[in-house]
């Protein structure tokens, strides 16, 4: 479901219509149960339970006798009606006439008005038969049965009176049909079921089409006018589907374990560090590494074949450790080798290196692929990732990507285009000391290989954001300068895939001013969330620069939003 561009027509997938049916059949039902109960309750009240009471006349007629006796031939009307029948239907006037009930409700002393007593009157006859039947409907079985005897009392001499032909007389006393009669509750309460339920399901239809976000594959497709490279489910989420499944639920104990130990980066907590010498610390740095190397993903096949020396000798062999320059200068930043370089010391948190499950690493493969056909799509190998309007999880996603990428082998290059904030290098565990990019941009470095981090833990290379922070140019005018545009051609050179994490696109304008010097532009927005009026503005952004956009990557993917999205499938594979 969804509207096109083109003029104000909306396309509605009935598709979507039935799968949101089924998702929502629970909450229908309920709807119908209380619509249900509200008629029923409604018709309780308005249609109070009523008896009826009958009694049967015998109708007489005398043969030869005008009917109308004051009128000559040329005033009768010709009718097809028997003499019987004539008779019966001008006794059905008389019976409801007002001075008829209005002599009831006298001698039974009733508070009822004659239009009341009037629609509580029903009077039958059989075609071909003398009978006629006369029913009176109330709430009280006394009362309707003292109506039907007064009318059987009084009846017959007003109609000798007014008719003045025929005659009429009652066949026995009144009696009741039945018991009391409900038959308009049940008859409500199905109404209010089906009004109820219609009601829901139309509001949950109109609430679809009219929901600015973005949900469906057609929202991007069709109104956005990109490709989805990718949809990325929260990992509780990819849990709790393989669950359902039958799949395996990790261990939530060595998780949390695994997880602290990225945190403190390897590290045992000592007793009394203060107290190791220089060779129990010595020791204590080998295992260290040793431990790092073992927690580390191993990529057998990351380093490619044909490196130059010089891209090895400044990537370095230690793992997160700085890479130095060709000459294997120590970087201008700090001390090279000191815990605050190796492990980031002050940023608790760290980005996981890969996905906790399967079904979360198959969604990443599905990006790797879709991602790099995009990107060889346009010749380069130099891409922008950036967000939306922020909480999109863009630093993450970017790393799991990149982590993706490293593992066939490929060399990658992250580089922390975040010269505000530089989040990205605070969430891999790196200070934000360290001089990186703005500080090359700005002339304090002037070869961007000293700035150069090889993180053996992810198996890529990384670029900080440097120590400029609200000093000197804006960052947009850094990332536009054409001392940018340098370091990425020099990046594309030396790496298979450089990929840039810029700002959220909507909040800066960091991106539009990098998007120029990259090869295409991949824009994350987080599903649910993201509104599509936002979502275009910012890939209208990156296209005015003449950068294309690659394709649109989904976060915090929820199938159930989603309909039955073809690319959902890999959130519910399970091994």
């Amino acid at each position: 479901m969804g509207t096109s561009r083109d003029g104000e027509s909306i396309v509605i997938d009935l598709r979507q219509i039935t799968y949101l049916m089924k998702k929502s059949i629970l909450w229908i039902l309920l709807a119908a149960l209380a619509g249900g109960i509200f008629g029923y309750a409604k018709a309780s009240r308005d249609f109070p339970a009523y008896y009826i009471a009958d009694v049967d006349f015998l109708v007489y007629s005398r043969q030869g006798e005008m009917l109308f006796p004051d009128k000559n031939e040329e005033e009768m009307v010709v009718s097809e009606e028997t003499p019987e029948e004539v008779l019966i239907n001008t006794y059905t006037s008389v019976i409801i006439s007002d001075s008829v009930l209005q002599q009831v409700i006298d001698e039974l002393r009733l508070d009822w008005s004659l239009s009341r007593l009037r629609s509580a009157i029903t009077i039958e006859s059989e075609k071909g038969s003398r009978i006629m039947n006369v029913a009176v409907r109330a709430s009280r079985s006394e009362t309707a049965l003292d109506i039907a005897d007064k009318l059987a009392e009084i009846y017959p001499e007003i109609v000798e009176k007014k008719v003045g032909v025929g005659a009429i007389r009652p066949i026995g006393k009144a009696s009741l049909q039945g018991g009391a009669i409900r038959d308009n509750r049940r008859k409500y309460a199905f109404m209010g079921a089906a009004i109820f339920a219609a009601l829901l399901f139309l509001l949950l239809v109109v609430t679809r089409l009219l929901d600015p976000t973005i949900r469906l594959d057609t929202d991007v497709t069709r109104e956005l006018g990109v490709s989805i490279l990718g949809a990325i489910m929260d990992e509780q989420s990819v849990r709790r589907r393989k669950s359902l499944l039958g799949g395996d639920i990790p261990d939530l104990s060595a998780a949390v374990t695994e997880r602290l130990t990225a945190v403190t980066g390897g590290r045992k907590k000592e007793d009394n560090p203060e107290a190791r010498n220089g060779n129990t610390q010595a020791q204590g740095n080998t295992e260290e590494k040793a431990d790092a190397e073992n927690r580390a993903p191993q990529f057998s096949g990351w380093r490619k074949a044909g490196r130059s020396p010089e891209a090895d000798r400044f990537e370095g062999n230690a793992a997160d450790v700085p890479a130095g320059g060709p000459a294997g200068r120590q970087d201008p930043g700090g001390k090279q080798g000191s815990p605050e370089a190796k492990t980031g010391a002050g940023n608790k948190k760290r980005y996981p290196a890969e996905s906790e499950t399967e079904a979360g690493r198959d969604t990443y493969r599905a990006l790797r692929i879709r991602f790099l056909h995009a990107l060889r799509g346009t010749g380069g190998n130099v891409a922008m990732l950036c967000g939306c309007g922020g909480g999109e999880n863009a630093e993450e996603i970017i790393v799991k990507l990149a982590v993706s990428l490293a593992a066939q082998g490929r060399r990658v290059l992250v580089a922390d285009c975040g010269l505000r904030t530089g989040s990205l290098t605070g969430g891999l565990g790196v200070s934000g000391k360290r001089k990186g990019l703005s500080d090359c941009l700005t002339g304090g470095v002037q070869d961007w290989r000293q700035c150069v981090l090889k993180l053996r833990r992810y198996g890529f290379s990384f670029l900080p954001a440097g120590t400029v922070r609200g000093e000197g140019p804006d960052s947009a005018e850094l990332l536009g300068t054409a001392s940018m545009r340098s370091i990425l051609r020099e990046l594309a050179g030396t790496y298979d895939v450089v990929l840039c994490a810029a700002p959220p696109a909507a909040v800066t304008t960091d991106a539009a001013a990098l998007a120029p010097g990259t090869d295409g532009t991949a824009v994350i927005a987080a599903h649910g969330r993201t509104r599509r009026a936002a979502a275009a503005v910012v890939i209208e952004q990156i296209s005015c620069t003449g950068s294309p956009v690659l394709g649109l990557i989904l976060s915090g993917y929820d199938p159930d939003k989603a309909g039955a999205a073809a690319f959902s499938n890999f959130a519910y594979y399970s091994r």
